[in-house]
């Protein structure tokens, strides 16, 4: 795969929608994540809905997504307002990153 022209992989919503109950589509959610994370490929899963989502997409290989579980569509003055603070603004809305030691770091 490393000669393909393509960085990133998309799983369809329809695939991850269904990949907490039934046994062939987690499976198959599974060998794609694998196949990407070894090979240096963005796996994105669609249609994240639901924070246990996450933790299995993850534990699978995939470590991007999309879906409501992350926000609702927005406009883009809303996505500016939301995630692209200004640096002068208050560091309130920084999250502190825990050192090994149990420490935070701001």
């Amino acid at each position: 795969m490393s000669d393909l022209p393509f960085d990133t992989v998309k799983l369809d919503r329809l695939l991850v929608r269904r990949f907490a109950e039934d046994s062939m589509s987690r499976s198959i959610v599974e060998g794609i994540a694998r196949a990407c994370e070894k090979n240096g490929i963005r796996c994105v899963a669609e249609g994240v809905e639901f924070p246990s989502y996450i933790e299995l997409l993850v534990s699978m290989g995939c470590h991007y997504g999309q879906g409501y579980c992350f926000a609702r569509p927005m406009t883009i003055d809303q996505f500016t307002n939301e995630y692209l603070v200004d640096a002068n603004e208050d560091a309130e809305r920084t999250i502190p990153i825990p050192k090994g030691d149990g420490e935070e770091v701001s």
